[in-house]
């Protein structure tokens, strides 16, 4: 009897055992290419005409760059070809590249080549082109010749010509004089046109931007890049023809009362048509302080870059300190999933990658947020505010006052409100565009925060306006009538 008590323990301690430490895997996507002690960084993808992708980055402490191709929609790599470039024995380092397949089979393949023991020597800025899914490369032309160069992208502007974009400060060799500059080819990339100035200010004390990235949605341009005025803050830009840029555009960042969390560094943008995905190499709260959310998400867009929401990563980063994530790539597969590929410095240097869900982006809006534009709780009547230990933000607006109500416009498909419930709580209603009101009972025997008070049906993807109303009346067990505002989920 003993005996087999003691398997039945063993078993189920063992089956407890297994289940703590499924509960505990995290996903850190799968390894494309692994190295003991070379460094690897700048992760590139690209989707051919075939139906094929191909992927790039700098390897082997950026004295190659290595490429790697899937013909299953990026479930899986195999290796294609190893590029040097031993042209310059004073420029041994080649990296901060880019891929880009310019007509239906032709692939163009722009990089630095520079000295990284001391880059005061100033890069050149070469361009090549394969024919053959990038098993081999056929020099093409060389675009800068030992100035400050940085970080090619390319681009095909609305009238169908190839555009060349890069961090650029002449010979000034100095990061916080450089301006993002382009050139055009009307060859495919054999001969191109002089500099033209397109975000910022080349050799200004002001306005000092880089690594641009580039990705289209609809008829506009968007382009993310550092901002070093803005602490290196990742922003944006948009341009109706691939040439002519906005002046910088507000932060790529989620509102958060009286901070908010900005992805940092070394950005990437991408579309799906439908909306935008952008993130940067850490996700910050402050300078010093990564935000709680840091190697776990990216920022979505349903708006052109308004308006920003958290979603999920494909997999969660490693080692995103020091010379990890640096400059990695999200390309959306569909309108459901999304793929990743970055640089990861755990136990080597390896280039992780994954496929995840485009999950619906929800916006959460706080009380403190008060305003008549989209997003933003329109108080009427008499409402009182402060702190409020427990509450979201620990803030929170609330009145007893019957016919006092608040309102908010917002573009989405569905909206959540969330609030107190309590033995003091009143009796609140709400409607939808106007319609009818539906009474929701806020008592409860005992006080919790947070609550989630009332989910709207879905609703047509467009503008909305909730309205949530003090009636003045309650439960007879509740000993007041007050209604709480503490913040909404908006689904977009």
């Amino acid at each position: 009897m003993l005996k087999k008590f003691c398997v039945l323990l063993t078993t189920m301690l063992t089956l407890v055992c297994i289940l703590a430490m499924s509960a505990s895997v995290v996903n850190y996507g799968s390894s494309m290419y692994f190295s003991a002690n070379k460094h690897v960084e700048y992760s590139r993808i690209i989707k051919l005409s075939d139906g094929s992708f191909l992927a790039a980055f700098s390897a082997d402490d950026l004295t190659s760059i290595r490429f790697f191709k899937s013909t299953n929609n990026c479930s899986s790599f195999s290796a294609v070809s190893t590029f040097t470039d031993n042209s310059d024995s004073n420029l041994p380092n080649i990296g901060a590249q880019t891929i880009f397949e310019v007509t239906p089979g032709t692939i163009l393949l722009a990089y630095n080549q520079f000295d990284n023991s001391t880059q005061s020597k100033g890069t050149k800025l070469k361009i090549w082109k394969s024919t053959n899914g990038g098993s081999t490369w056929t020099f093409l032309s060389q675009v800068e010749n030992l100035t400050w160069n940085w970080e090619p992208e390319f681009c095909i502007s609305s009238d169908g010509k190839l555009q060349l974009y890069y961090s650029y400060s002449g010979t000034t060799m100095d990061i916080l004089a450089q301006a993002i500059i382009r050139r055009e080819s009307s060859d495919n990339g054999n001969t191109w046109s002089s500099i033209a100035t397109c975000v910022g200010q080349v050799g200004s004390a002001n306005q000092n931007v880089g690594m641009p990235r580039i990705c289209k949605k609809g008829s506009t341009y968007f382009m993310a890049f550092e901002y070093y005025d803005d602490s290196a803050c990742v922003h944006t830009a948009t341009s109706s023809d691939g040439k002519t840029w906005s002046a910088i555009g507000p932060a790529v960042k989620v509102p958060n009362d009286s901070t908010s969390f900005w992805m940092l560094s070394t950005p990437t943008i991408s579309s799906d048509g439908t909306s935008l995905f952008c993130m940067g190499k850490s996700y910050m709260k402050y300078l010093w302080e990564a935000a709680p959310n840091n190697g776990k998400v990216c920022l979505r867009s349903t708006d052109n870059g308004n308006t920003w929401s958290e979603m999920d990563l494909p997999f969660q980063l490693q080692w995103i300190d020091g010379k990890g994530n640096y400059s990695p790539t999200l390309l959306p597969l569909s309108s459901s999933q999304i793929f990743l590929i970055t640089n990861s410095e755990n136990t080597g240097h390896e280039i992780r990658y994954g496929v995840g869900a485009i999950t619906a982006a929800i916006v959460k809006v706080n009380d403190a947020t008060k305003g008549t534009a989209n997003e933003q709780f329109n108080f009427v009547g008499r409402w009182s505010s402060g702190w409020d230990g427990g509450s979201y933000n620990s803030d929170t607006h609330w009145s007893n006052t019957a016919n006092s109500y608040y309102q908010m416009s917002f573009i989405g498909t569905q909206i959540k409100i969330f609030a107190k419930k309590g033995t003091d709580m009143g009796n609140m209603a709400v409607s939808i565009d106007g319609g009818t009101e539906t009474v929701v009972d806020l008592y409860q025997s005992s006080t919790q925060k947070q609550q989630l008070l009332w989910t709207s049906p879905v609703l047509a993807s467009g503008q909305h306006t909730i309205k949530v109303r003090v009636t003045g009346t309650k439960n007879n067990n509740s000993n007041n009538t007050y209604v709480n505002a503490d913040f909404v989920e908006i689904i977009k």
